[in-house]
């Protein structure tokens, strides 16, 4: 997914990369294919499927592209750690309580 968004952040909305030019992919990749799925499902990106005929057999290959629509879940999702408010109200009430039981400690 962090790939797919820096593909959209380069090029923008609405442009296609083909699924099997992500570092990600391996052909056959089942989990590729299960989180790919998953993805079209939730609407979080949209893709294009086309039938090419290479050395007489029948292939076909997968666009996809970020949904416009959905960026602001998406970069909730792939933003690191550190960047989560929820992590930092955590620190910040974890150093606190260690402040008032180091004191609590020094009181007695």
């Amino acid at each position: 997914m962090k790939e797919l968004y820096e593909f959209y952040e380069l090029k923008g909305p609405n442009n296609y990369v083909l699924a099997d030019t992500l570092r990600c992919f391996s052909p056959g990749n089942e989990k590729f294919l299960s989180a790919l799925n998953g993805l079209l499902k939730e609407e979080l990106v949209k893709g294009i499927a086309e039938s090419i005929e290479k050395e007489g057999s029948t292939q076909q290959q997968v666009a996809i592209a970020i949904n416009p629509d959905k960026i602001e879940k998406i970069q909730k999702v792939i933003r690191n750690w550190y960047e989560d408010p929820k992590f930092w109200i955590a620190t910040l009430l974890t150093i606190v309580g260690l402040i008032i039981a180091i004191w609590q400690t020094f009181l007695k």
